[in-house]
This record gives C-alpha cells, structure tokens and sequence, in this order.
C-alpha cells in the first residue's frame, strides 16, 4: 500500500499529483487547504469501490473536472451492491462531520454487512460495452457458503385502471408549505389558465414563513402567479418577543432556539424555528384551512369546477394535499402539525370521506454544506412521521393536550418524492412542474380513481396501519 495522497498511475492523466495530493482520491477540504482526521477515509472509499467495482465515484478525467465533482458532485455509487452504498456515501460524505469517526470504525461496517453481499450482478453496467463483472473483484460468496445465486429479472406489478362508470371524483385542495411548494403550486393554477380559465377553480394555500418568497410568487413570466388570497405568511418574531409571550405554550422548545433566532428573522433550515413560527400563527392557520375547505362545499364551486373535470362531482368527501418539501425548515419543521390540524378541521367541519395526502419532496441542490442539512430534516421528519402513525405509542399529536389526538396519523396516504441531487434551479423547477402535473392529473381526470383504488390495495390491516414499508428503505438511503 502507499501514500493514498502520493501513489500514481503515471499512465492515466487524471491521477496527476497537484499540491502534494491526488486529485482522483483527494477529500473535498485537501482542495481548501484544511486537511483532517478523517479526510483519508474519504480516499479509502474511493480505493474500495475501484479495487471492487473497478470504476470511480467520480468520472472525471482531467485534474479540473476531478476537484469540482469532490468539491460539489455527488458521488456515483451504481456500480456498488446496494447494501454497501449506503456506507460508501457517508465516508464520501462533503462535510467531515458526517463521516465515520475513523477508518476503523469504517471499515467495520462494511465487515458487519458481508453476509448481506451476493453474488447478484443484476445491478451491474457495462462500461464501454464490457461487463464490470468481467474485469472487478465481484464474486462474492452467499453466508452459507452455497453456490451463488444470480439476480432474476424483475416483473413490473399488473395495475389495472379503475372502473369510471357512474364513478364520481371529489374535490381537491391543495395546501403548499415552503418555497419549493410555492412553485408547485403555481404551476397547478397554471394548468388551468393554459385551458381558457381565468383561474384556479380549486382552493389553494401556500404558508411560508419569508414574505420575500411569498411576493415572488405572485405573478411571473408564463406561470400564473398565486393571489394575495392564496398565500398566508407566518414570520417569525425576535427572541425579546417569544420570551415575553406567556400566551404561547413552548415546553416543547429547548430555549436556545429561542435566544438563537436569526436576525434575518427567517427560519434558514431550522426545523425548531419553523414549528415555532406555526405554533404562533395557528390560529390564523387554521381559520384559513377552514375557509378553503369551506370553499369546496360551496354551490358555487361545484358550478364552476363541474365544467372542468372530466367526472361528476361526489356528494361527499375532499382530497385535500398537504405538498412540502421535507428537505427545508419551514415545511419539514411543521409537516406533521399541518396534518394533524386539517384532519382537526375536517372533523370539525363535519365532512365524511374526507383524506389528507402528504406529497413530500426531497431533493438537494448544489450547495454541498447545505446538503448535509437538508438530508438531516429529511431524516428527521420521515422518523417523526413513522412515529406518529404507529398507533399504540401514546405520543402527544400536535399542539393539542395528551389524549386529544391518540393514535392519529398525519396522514392518510404519503408519497416521498425523491426529485434528485445536485440539482440547479431550473431542474428544480422542472421537477416541481412534474409533481404539480400529477396532482392536476388527479384532481380533474379519471386518474383519481386510480388513485384511489392502488391508495387502498396499499392499506394494511388495522394493526399494521400506516407503518409504511418504504421508511426503513428512505432511511437507509440517506445514510442513517
């Protein structure tokens, strides 16, 4: 073994020394000149997935290309089996704090998971029309020692349509929380002034806590922009303001949040914060959530939207879509409470049938300290999620008292959207226009059926309820 920082290839141009350390197996902070503990572990990585795979996490091929992927790329793992990805990414992980604490502790994970490799190569691509298998160290055994069983080609599930005759679809409000569902949102009103109508016949909400946000939402370029009446600013106030507020109820907050509020008055990624700024505008919150799903029992909402949609109108029962981004402080920080207050109004308002949906949408940009942020909110609000819809666990819910709200989920159904890393703005926004297209598609055709059909072969037995299969897999994505 040598110098991971020294050795090289001197037949590859994309290995060449530059100040003192290898470009193709450098960490991130060897090119801002502060090296660490646990800068060689990132290095070991790369070494381990090219002795195993024979191919790089980063395909650069000049010294150039090569620090920018370490300083902003993310790291392609495809190559790897995938109970070692979730290992390999945290030791190639932009911030030094979210590595292993050493190449011991390492290294012993992926000694921990050897009896989960296979010998499955269904998972392999061909580089330059040659198998990896054919030429990387892949041939691993089973745990007991048996022959080796190769992948299957999987089936794709038969899913069919839904019935639509004498079938009724319900009305729909949508409920944006966050910058990111700000764009959705507005695209979703675009939809329908792109077909003759002069607006949105479905009641809309956007809640944020920046009032910059807000304004830029308003109309711009081809997109139709949401109206005064659409959006509800929740800011937060200064630190003096909530230590004198003997109305609020904030056991529930460790006080440093309280003397540590930015003096931008924004929540800046912060989930704490953002639940803050929900819990002193509740009440304005909830008198808007009223009013909106007031709309949709209205007869002159039924008039308007019957020429719309492709099916009657129900009789009873509302969709009503809670979209947020699960990776910002704002949205993830009051995900659960925004559930647990539209199912309060539903309630109230005394409409059967009604559902709450929960689009959540993660994604990170091209921000590498920003990464590590909006990854930890997306874990945090999945585990909280996960914890509110296990019944039996006799948690408070929300911000009523103990017992109010025993064994309610936020959520009706949940849908994790993963929209993709290392995203710049303007795949952002083609990937926000996508999910406003689906819940378009939802709310105005006979997809809802569908919709609702596949929503309820998915639903569990009364004792498994909303365990979600899919949150151990998320989980194990983001590296936790």
């Amino acid at each position: 073994m040598g110098d991971l920082g020294l050795a090289k290839d001197i037949s590859a141009t994309n290995v060449s020394v530059l100040n003192g350390f290898t470009p193709m197996f450098a960490a991130p902070e060897l090119f801002e000149g502060r090296p660490a503990r646990v800068s060689d572990q990132y290095s070991l990585a790369i070494v381990y997935q090219m002795m195993l795979t024979g191919s790089s996490p980063f395909n650069g091929r000049k010294a150039a290309q090569l620090t920018a992927q370490h300083l902003r790329s993310q790291p392609d793992l495809t190559f790897l089996q995938p109970i070692d990805r979730p290992v390999i990414a945290r030791a190639l992980s932009k911030n030094m704090n979210s590595r292993f604490d050493n190449c011991t502790e390492f290294v012993a994970e992926l000694i921990r998971r050897r009896h989960g490799r296979s010998t499955n190569v269904a998972f392999v691509k061909k580089l330059d029309g040659v198998l990896v298998s054919d030429t990387a160290l892949l041939k691993t055994l089973s745990q007991n020692g048996a022959e080796p069983v190769h992948g299957k080609e999987s089936t794709p599930v038969a899913i069919s349509a839904a019935a639509s005759a004498n079938a009724t679809l319900r009305p729909s409000v949508v409920i944006g929380v966050g910058g990111l569902a700000g764009v959705v949102l507005r695209r979703f009103k675009t939809r329908f002034c792109t077909n003759g109508v002069t607006t949105c016949p479905f009641p809309l909400l956007q809640i944020d806590t920046d009032r910059e946000t807000l304004t830029s939402l308003k109309l711009s370029g081809e997109d139709a922009g949401l109206s005064v009446e659409e959006t509800l600013s929740i800011p937060l106030r200064t630190s003096n303001e909530y230590r004198s507020a003997s109305e609020l109820e904030l056991s529930w907050l460790s006080r440093r949040w309280l003397f540590n509020i930015p003096r931008s008055g924004k929540v800046e990624g912060i989930r704490p914060l953002g639940r803050l700024a929900l819990c002193d505008h509740r009440k304005s919150v909830e008198s808007r959530f009223r009013q909106v799903i007031k709309e949709t029992l209205s007869v002159e909402f039924r008039e308007t939207v019957s020429g719309l949609v492709e099916l009657p109108l129900a009789t009873e029962g509302v969709d009503v879509y809670v979209v947020a981004a699960t990776t910002g402080g704002t949205s993830s920080g009051t995900l659960a409470d925004i559930g647990l207050i539209v199912k309060n109004v539903l309630r109230a308002s005394g409409i059967k049938g009604g559902e709450v949906h929960g689009i959540l949408l993660h994604g990170t940009g091209t921000a590498r300290d920003a990464n590590d942020v909006h990854e930890a909110n997306t874990v945090c609000v999945l585990r909280e999620l996960r914890h509110l819809s296990t019944p039996g666990l006799g948690t408070d819910r929300g911000f009523e008292k103990a017992g109010v709200q025993a064994d309610v989920a936020p959520f009706d159904h949940t849908s994790l959207v993963h929209l993709g890393d290392s995203l710049n703005a303007d795949v952002f926004y083609r990937r926000a226009c996508d999910v406003a297209d689906h819940l378009f598609v939802g709310a105005t055709t006979a997809a809802q059926l569908d919709f609702r059909e596949w929503h309820r072969a998915l639903t569990m037995k009364p004792t498994e309820r909303r365990s979600c299969g899919y949150w151990a897999w998320i989980l194990r994505r983001l590296r936790l």
